[in-house]
């Protein structure tokens, strides 16, 4: 908290302290009710939520779900959602115009940006001479060398980071829009690639029957937001949290 402001810095350490209080309570709460907070709670949790994303999108990576779990106030919402619907599901019952309704308010959200279609050779950084490799698919691709011929030998495994993702860094490029041309060598954290561009693609959406679970998920999650503050306030009217 920054101390040269002496009213921001209350208000900083009143909202840490009502964090933490809240926190401590819920906690104690859940575990008198059979429910403790956990890693592999927050974890089973952010697993469930990640297979309602349309598949159209790029997810959390396992690694930052991981991370995720972590995060004790993660672990607190993940065992509150356990809690609420084991014994109260109608609270947080979200219809199918409900569902229907936040689609058509939010739709630009599952507008899908022009999708290429995308052929990709992908060689790890672990491996000798990675980026070596990666220039000289390229080279040779520009050559005119069949595709396919240059990615069996350069990328037997094929590969594995998700199209999606990949195409994200490509189009981040600001690539030529005509197809067959050849990219530059791309990276992420773990790999090179080389991108060769097959068709443009078109603006679409994702339909309400593939953004449903997740806007469904996304709602109910409101819903349990509405019904804590509801529960926390009955909680610490009366009660004195110590730290």
């Amino acid at each position: 908290a920054d101390r040269s402001d002496p009213a921001r810095f209350r208000d900083e350490v009143l909202a840490e302290v009502r964090r933490r209080a809240c926190a401590q309570v819920l906690s104690r709460f859940l575990q008198r009710n059979g429910v403790t907070p956990s890693r592999k709670l927050a974890l089973e949790y952010l697993t469930k939520i990640d297979k309602k994303v349309p598949a159209e999108f790029a997810g959390r990576s396992v690694a930052e779900r991981e991370k995720l779990a972590d995060d004790p106030d993660m672990q607190l919402e993940a065992a509150w959602r356990s809690y609420v619907d084991r014994v109260a599901p109608e609270a947080v019952n979200v219809t199918d115009a409900e569902v229907e309704a936040a689609y058509r308010l939010n739709q630009r959200r599952f507008l899908l940006p022009a999708r290429a279609q995308i052929a990709v050779i992908e060689i790890a950084k672990s491996r000798a001479g990675a980026l070596e490799a990666a220039r000289s698919a390229r080279a040779r691709l520009l050559q005119a060398e069949n595709f396919d011929r240059v990615a069996a030998e350069l990328s037997p495994d094929g590969v594995t980071v998700p199209t999606v993702k990949v195409l994200e860094l490509y189009m981040a490029t600001g690539p030529d829009a005509k197809t067959n041309t050849v990219s530059e060598v791309l990276e992420d954290e773990g790999h090179y690639f080389v991108v060769k561009l097959k068709e443009r693609g078109t603006l679409t959406f994702v339909s309400l029957e593939k953004a449903s679970p997740l806007l469904r998920e996304e709602l109910a999650a409101k819903k349990r937001a509405v019904l804590l503050r509801t529960v926390l306030a009955r909680m610490l009217y009366f009660k004195t949290i110590n730290f």
